[in-house]
């Protein structure tokens, strides 16, 4: 049998399951198709109607240039991991033939990348979306509760702000570089790290439908709506908008003075940030706004995705989201309060996503974290 025969079979068996892989697959991400469509049309309704409909494409070349760096990155990452995991904790005896045939079958197939490939596809255009939208909050409504999360804060936390609090266990420049480097490039490692290896998991689809729809959720419901109802600037730029007394300048002279000796990603995103506000420029990630905080948010989002994963996961995870929530504060991002608001907000969206995926059915498919 000729080579072109071969292909020609192999083609007619092909691609009729191609075909019907793909419309299940749209089939099963029905929900979050419309979710994002909804939530498109109206960035784009909102953003023509200022006048800034720039930022939108601006922000959508620069989120699907990275997109394939960083799922490529983080199928990487999660293979190594697996490969250690296996390596130190279970431990066989034939290590490589264990290690080979373990990584074989988690390996993404056909089937697999056609069944992520809705998430793959739509989460650049998604998060490309909410960017526009962050920017575009002080047009909307300019910078106007920074005052009453600072008076709630100093209230909450028996009178003293809650950087004052932290700065006798943080207020060391090791430790300060540390949390600084976990809330920049660790965040945003185990964010797109959870979205990439959710967006392959088909071993529990009523997990990753919930863990999606929940991400979408509180991206719109909190990093959008609820930040433009409580627009604000955050305490590092407190002054700026208040101009009122500046509690947080004793901080920010302290994170001045370490980034003087060692490169903090807080100090210098934050006067980056600020210059491209007030000259109306934008980057990948650019935008200001406080309350809710979604470094919290998004954290507390995997936490409670760990808790039905692995239970040492799950500790892990409660971790990384204390460094997370006191690096938001002691990095003089945030306001304490915009974390317990994403907290709350983001428990409330997973109880009700988790009330309408209920019945979606879990299969026994393996995936990388498993054990």
């Amino acid at each position: 049998m000729s080579n072109e025969s071969i292909e020609n079979i192999t083609s007619e068996l092909l691609l009729p399951h191609i075909k019907k892989e793909i419309c299940s697959a749209l089939q099963i991400h029905t929900s979050i198709v419309i979710a994002i469509a909804i939530y498109l049309t109206t960035c784009i309704g909102t953003v023509y109607h200022y006048g800034n409909i720039d930022i939108f494409f601006s922000q959508l070349s620069m989120h699907y240039s990275h997109a394939i760096t960083l799922y490529c990155a983080c199928l990487a990452i999660a293979l190594t991991s697996r490969c250690a995991y296996i390596m130190f904790f279970i431990r066989p005896q034939k290590l490589f033939r264990y290690i080979k045939s373990d990584i074989t079958d988690k390996l993404p197939t056909i089937d697999r990348i056609i069944f992520a490939l809705p998430i793959i596809i739509l989460l650049p255009l998604f998060f490309s979306t909410f960017s526009t939208f962050k920017i575009m909050i002080p047009y909307i409504h300019p910078f106007d509760y920074d005052h009453a999360l600072a008076t709630i804060d100093k209230a909450l936390h028996f009178g003293k702000h809650p950087w004052e609090w932290l700065q006798p266990v943080l207020g060391h420049p090791a430790i300060t570089f540390v949390i600084d480097q976990i809330y920049f490039k660790g965040w945003f490692l185990v964010m797109y790290l959870s979205l990439t290896l959710q967006a392959f998991n088909s071993y529990n689809p009523q997990l990753r439908m919930r863990f999606f729809l929940s991400c979408i959720c509180t991206w719109i419901l909190l990093g959008n709506i609820a930040a433009t109802f409580l627009s604000s600037a955050g305490p590092c730029y407190y002054n700026v908008v208040t101009g009122s007394q500046d509690p947080y300048s004793a901080l920010h002279s302290y994170l001045t003075g370490v980034n003087d000796s060692i490169y903090l990603y807080a100090i210098n995103l934050q006067n980056l940030l600020w210059n491209l506000h007030i000259n109306h420029s934008q980057m990948l990630g650019s935008g200001i706004s406080a309350a809710p905080s979604m470094h919290v948010a998004m954290t507390f989002l995997i936490t409670l995705t760990c808790w039905h994963i692995n239970k040492k996961l799950y500790f892990f995870s409660i971790l990384f989201l204390l460094i997370i929530l006191a690096g938001s504060v002691h990095l003089n991002w945030h306001y304490a309060v915009d974390g317990y608001l994403s907290i709350v907000g983001t428990w409330l969206i997973w109880i009700l996503i988790g009330a309408l995926t209920k019945n979606i059915k879990t299969t026994t498919q393996d995936s990388l974290l498993s054990t």
